[in-house]
């Protein structure tokens, strides 16, 4: 969270009121940022998710966005109902891990049966400490840092 880069990692300061008004602030940021982006999904993913929708494959899409934001985006992006659940802000987790085992819990799954999609090392490490499956969407992040994901794709497509 921004809380714990703020004090633990840019070392900005300790005070916990003032770490709550910079994080508080740059939430207001990426919102006003986020609402004025196109957000938009390719084609092929659109059609993948639709597949899965089809044929009864809970989906979870995990977020560290409210979840009012959330919806917002999916339905601008033409995905909205194309998920079983969402895990936001409002699930108050507080790491990665959290978020995957939270997805789990809601889709009645245990967690070595589900299959986790990130773009980040830390999201595969997270799917790694609750032994789901993981695929890694390479985007950010050379391959070779996410070399612990059971598979690696180019994109989404």
């Amino acid at each position: 969270p921004a809380e714990k880069a703020i004090q633990r990692v840019m070392y900005w300061t300790q005070d916990w009121g003032e770490t709550k008004r910079i994080a508080f602030r740059k939430a207001e940021l990426f919102y006003e940022s986020f609402q004025t982006h196109n957000h938009s999904v390719e084609a092929s993913t659109r059609g993948w998710l639709q597949r899965l929708n089809d044929s009864a494959i809970p989906v979870c899409l995990c977020s560290e966005m409210d979840r009012g934001s959330v919806e917002s985006v999916l339905r601008a992006a033409g995905v909205e109902g194309l998920y079983s659940d969402l895990i936001s802000a409002e699930d108050d987790c507080d790491t990665r891990t959290q978020m995957y085992l939270g997805a789990a819990s809601k889709l009645q799954r245990p967690p070595y049966k589900c299959v986790v999609f990130d773009s980040d090392p830390e999201g595969i490490s997270a799917a790694r400490d609750i032994d789901a499956q993981c695929v890694a969407v390479l985007g950010s992040f050379a391959a070779w840092e996410m070399q612990s994901a059971d598979m690696t794709i180019r994109s989404m497509d």
